[in-house]
């Protein structure tokens, strides 16, 4: 099924036209705050024990979300927290309210040991905006995901198998769980994200594969989708937080809720607390954990996971 035509949108309505755009946000603040939020998603996912699937679509929420409504109004965690407890329902993996708004009190506190109230104020905070959330992005509930296809298009791969074949799919996997941090989806059909995806999975195991067609569907002045896609996916190993400005207005003029924001990736830990709010695919053994070598990811499994399973629903 193709992607709503709601849900596709151009590079540059994400540059100039997203509503934080119009509040004064620039664009590399609003990467580096989706980037926390879905990092924000991850963690909770992971102590919730989610399936990859829920995960993805959690993260496609949020990022539709905000294109549709800004940071300056909602804050990233308050959302990212309000897309996992949605998702849980759409994808039937479902958590009750009070396990979310635990585990998200103590992703933002970095204290385990949470007060009564921090658990009432993200309690009240996902009950707020889980209407709000759904009807920003339309009831739309429909999404496609990369990892299906990615698995296909593996399956029907030739001359590759055994530990080579079992390399390249938890490759792939990880680059599109790693596609998350950014909007990636918002840009490119969940098909060509999986082609991408395999074909930097080949190149960091040094294979060799004929799946890219850019030849055919490129030029000089009008580059393919897959080869603007190699280079969307690649950045976002380099998201970083924005330098400060000087500006003492600008400053002032911050929500309250991002001034307590402190650097909580991958370790998720804040000093202080929210006061607001073989050779054929059925071989192929689901990856666990398994990630780029030196991928924001993999420091997130290694650290953060306690054993969590990535796994394809079917």
């Amino acid at each position: 099924m193709e992607e709503a035509p709601n849900w596709c949108f151009r590079r540059d309505d994400y540059t100039f036209y997203t509503p934080s755009r119009k509040d004064g946000i620039l664009v590399e603040e609003e990467n580096y705050r989706r980037f926390k939020g879905f990092r924000f998603i991850l963690k909770i996912s992971f102590d919730l024990k989610l399936p990859q699937m829920t995960i993805a679509t959690a993260a496609t929420f949020f990022h539709r979300f905000y294109m549709r409504r800004g940071l300056k109004e909602f804050h990233q965690y308050d959302i990212g927290g309000t897309c996992v407890f949605l998702a849980c329902k759409i994808e039937e993996t479902i958590r009750k309210l009070r396990e979310v708004a635990i585990t998200c009190a103590k992703a933002a506190t970095g204290n385990k040991n949470i007060k009564e109230n921090e658990y009432e104020s993200w309690r009240k905070v996902i009950t707020r905006d889980e209407p709000i959330v759904a009807a920003t992005i339309c009831f739309d509930f429909k999404v496609n995901h990369p990892y299906k296809p990615m698995l296909v298009m593996i399956r029907d791969l030739k001359g590759i198998k055994g530990k080579q074949l079992q390399e390249l799919t938890c490759s792939a996997w990880a680059i599109i769980n790693d596609s998350y941090n950014a909007p990636v989806s918002l840009f490119y059909k969940h098909n060509t994200i999986a082609i991408a995806s395999i074909y930097i999975a080949a190149k960091m195991n040094n294979l060799a594969l004929n799946i890219d067609s850019d030849s055919t569907e490129s030029s000089p002045t009008s580059p393919s989708p897959r080869i603007l896609l190699r280079g969307d996916i690649v950045n976002v190993y380099h998201i970083r937080k924005p330098q400060k400005t000087n500006s003492k207005k600008r400053k002032n003029s911050e929500d309250i809720s991002n001034s307590q924001d402190t650097e909580i990736i991958p370790e998720f830990s804040e000093s202080n607390s929210r006061n607001s709010s073989g050779s054929n695919i059925s071989d192929i053994q689901t990856p666990k954990g398994a990630y780029p070598k030196g991928s924001r990811s993999q420091e997130m499994s290694t650290q953060e996971s306690n054993g969590m399973i990535w796994e394809p629903d079917e």
